[in-house]
C-alpha cells in the first residue's frame, strides 16, 4: 500500500532585492547574480538534481537576455539609434564579436561576459535534460548556443548525442565530425 503526501506552500512575503528592479541593466549585481545561479546549478547537477539544475541554469540565462536587451534598448534610445535588440538570434559567431564593438554599441564591458555565461548556462541546461531523457531539449538549447557560437564543439556534440538518441545518426554523425575537423583528438568525439 503505497501513500503519497503533496505539500502546497505559498509565498505570502518576500525579503531582498528582485533583480529585474536593478538598474542600470546588466551592471555587476545581474553578473554576479547569474553567475551564483549557475554555481548552485553546477552543485545540484553534481548531486544529480537535474531538474533543478536545469532551471538553476535556464534561469541564470534568461536574466542575463533580458539585462542584455533592456541595455541595448536604453543605450541606443538614449543615442537615438534603433534597437538592435535582435543580435542575441543573429548568425554572428561569437568569435567575430568583439568587445569594442559592443561597448560602441553598448557602452558595457559586460556583455561578451554575459553572452559567454549564457552560453554555459545553456550548455549546463542541455546536459541536464540529456540525464533526464528529453533529447528534443537539448537539441533546442545546444542549438540557442550555436547561433552565437556555430563550432562550439560542446554544443555540436550535444546536438550530435540528441539527434542520435532520436534515431537521426547521419545527421548526428555530421556535427561529430565538424568537432573532429576543428580537434582531432578531441576526447568526447573519439
Amino acid at each position: 500500500l503505497q501513500h503519497r503526501i503533496v505539500f502546497m506552500f505559498e509565498l505570502i512575503e518576500f525579503d531582498g532585492e528582485d533583480p529585474l528592479t536593478w538598474t542600470p541593466a546588466l551592471d555587476d549585481r545581474w553578473l554576479s547574480h547569474s553567475i551564483d545561479r549557475h554555481e548552485k546549478g553546477v552543485l545540484a547537477f553534481n548531486a544529480g538534481r537535474f531538474r533543478l539544475a536545469s532551471e538553476r541554469f535556464r534561469r541564470a540565462a534568461n536574466l542575463l537576455n533580458v539585462g542584455i536587451a533592456w541595455h541595448l534598448r536604453d543605450v541606443s534610445f538614449n543615442r537615438g539609434k534603433p534597437a538592435p535588440a535582435d543580435f542575441l538570434i543573429s548568425a554572428t559567431p561569437l568569435e567575430q564579436m568583439h568587445e569594442s564593438s559592443f561597448v560602441a554599441v553598448a557602452g558595457s564591458g559586460n556583455v561578451l561576459t554575459a553572452l559567454g555565461l549564457i552560453h554555459k548556462c545553456w550548455l549546463g541546461a542541455s546536459q541536464c535534460e540529456f540525464a533526464l531523457g528529453r533529447y528534443e531539449v537539448v537539441g533546442r538549447y545546444s542549438e540557442a548556443v550555436l547561433c552565437t557560437d556555430p563550432e562550439n564543439s560542446h554544443a555540436l556534440l550535444g546536438r550530435a548525442s540528441a539527434l542520435s538518441a532520436l534515431g537521426y545518426g547521419e545527421k548526428a554523425m555530421e556535427d561529430v565530425k565538424r568537432v573532429l575537423a576543428r580537434e582531432p583528438r578531441h576526447k568526447d568525439a573519439l
